[in-house]
């Protein structure tokens, strides 16, 4: 998927610590083919790693003495301050307070109750990476926690995310997936672990692990080991699921790699955000399909003629800060507008009414939402 939209609660960024940048760029640029563009000192010499023109993570510099080399994961949020609230109101902590990075967006950093650390990103000029779900590019996210049903009740509390045990084909293991609310499990985009069950990772602690596609799991286990990087995980397939490993890089930082299995009905019925929730809001070309629309067709008729539909996200969905008016006039002139609202107080979010309406009236609602929940 290029040029993917992500709503709020969707893993919209990883970024990589590491003690060396120059070694991350030869272990990354051979593995997955990553370039480096440099950050200048405004940024604080942080970096962006692409491939074929598409930002796929960030990259900084974090001396050792001041933290261990890892991967850190972030999710999106319309408003980080407010997501920060949450966090505190859910038992969680900061980490750092929310700050401006330039005119790029907002950052947080923040401590689930079980230790986990995670960031979130508001975006501004930059909305997340640039290519997903594409080989040598961001695929699946992973929380290893002391405690995976309080780890769900917080994430419920921060993001409302909703959850759905998994039961994993030829075993009695149940994989716990997450996925944005309204949507069934066909949305997921990431698992709980509890860490005791993986006792390779429990010996990391708490935290969030990035998941790559590859095409070719095991070629890409030795050629992690090749470039300085080892075993943590060894291959091993999970029927309806794919190939997955652990390696950990030449500074030790952790992360999995996947050769997704391709869902019946071809690869373009395949795993991630549904193409109708998200594409239809993003243009022909922009977004493909990660899984089979949970949607029936009855039910999406009435967006078929939504306005929304046609202008796309860069009109409807405006920069924080930035006037809706034109976006309020194309929504309140819809014919689709009462269907769009009841939809997405019941169902997702993310639908155009959303950018037809203020911040106070989409609080207004979410509050009444909760307040009859």
């Amino acid at each position: 998927m290029l040029n993917p939209a992500f709503p709020d609660g969707a893993p919209n960024w990883v970024d990589l610590g590491t003690p060396d940048l120059d070694g991350a760029l030869t272990f990354y640029g051979g593995l997955f083919g990553w370039e480096l563009l440099a950050g200048g000192p405004e940024v604080g010499g942080y970096g962006m790693f692409t491939l074929d023109g598409h930002t796929v993570a960030g990259v900084m510099t974090v001396p050792e003495e001041q933290s261990s080399s890892a991967w850190s994961v972030y999710f999106q949020s319309s408003d980080v301050s407010s997501t920060a609230q949450l966090v505190n109101q859910a038992g969680g902590r900061l980490a750092f307070e929310p700050m401006e990075v330039l005119d790029y967006g907002r950052m947080g950093g923040f401590l689930d109750p079980g230790g986990a650390y995670f960031g979130v990103w508001q975006p501004r000029q930059n909305p997340g990476v640039g290519m997903i779900q594409q080989p040598g590019s961001l695929l699946w996210v992973e929380l290893y926690t002391p405690d995976v049903p309080a780890a769900s009740r917080f994430f419920g509390d921060v993001f409302r995310w909703k959850t759905e045990p998994l039961k994993v084909e030829g075993t009695e293991y149940v994989y716990t997936t997450v996925h944005p609310a309204g949507t069934g499990p066909e949305l997921s985009f990431g698992g709980l672990v509890t860490m005791s069950d993986v006792p390779a990772e429990a010996a990391r602690g708490p935290h969030w692990l990035p998941y790559f596609e590859v095409e070719d799991v095991e070629g890409a286990v030795a050629a992690a080991k090749q470039l300085g990087g080892a075993e943590a995980l060894p291959p091993m397939e999970v029927p309806g699921v794919g190939t997955m490993a652990n390696v950990t890089d030449p500074y030790g930082a952790v992360f999995a790699l996947m050769k997704p299995q391709p869902r019946q009905g071809g690869e373009g019925a395949r795993r991630g955000i549904d193409e109708s929730l998200i594409g239809r809001l993003s243009g022909p070309g922009t977004v493909a399909p990660m899984l089979i629309n949970m949607v029936t067709e009855d039910a999406l008729d009435w967006q078929e003629s939504a306005l929304c539909a046609q202008a796309g996200p860069e009109f409807f969905f405006p920069a924080p800060g930035s006037s809706t008016r034109e976006a309020k006039q194309l929504c309140g002139a819809c014919e689709g507008r009462v269907a769009c609202l009841e939809y997405a107080l019941a169902n997702d979010e993310r639908f155009g009414v959303w950018g037809g309406l203020s911040e106070k009236e989409r609080e207004r609602l979410r509050r009444k939402e909760r307040e009859q929940g």
